[in-house]
């Protein structure tokens, strides 16, 4: 269930248009994607994005940026081989949009 829940919340997101991007946001650049995120992909940009205030920069984050992974992926809050430690952030190797390689790696 811990899996679901995210997934239910960026659904409802999704599904009643208030997780668009606003339109004064650009588009990432268009390319050969072999992962992308749940969120981006379902334009479910509010899942991370703060829209609430239209006088902050665009892409306002709504948590820090590990705060914000941790919300969904709470398993990799803990040591993990292959990671870094937890304090270390995501984004250093893991984009929040979409990459080219599989697990949103950007190397």
């Amino acid at each position: 269930m811990p899996v679901l829940t995210p997934l239910l919340v960026l659904i409802a997101l999704a599904a009643d248009g208030s997780a668009r991007a606003p339109n004064r946001l650009a588009p990432l650049p268009a390319g050969q994607w072999i992962s992308t995120h749940g969120p981006y992909e379902m334009g479910a940009c509010n899942a991370c994005h703060d829209p609430s205030d239209p006088n902050a920069p665009p892409g306002r984050l709504r948590k820090k940026s590990n705060a914000l992974c941790f919300d969904c992926h709470d398993d990799y809050q803990r040591p993990m081989k292959g990671h870094p430690s937890p304090e270390d952030e995501c984004v250093v190797c893991h984009s929040p949009h979409n990459a080219k390689k599989k697990k949103l790696l950007l190397k």
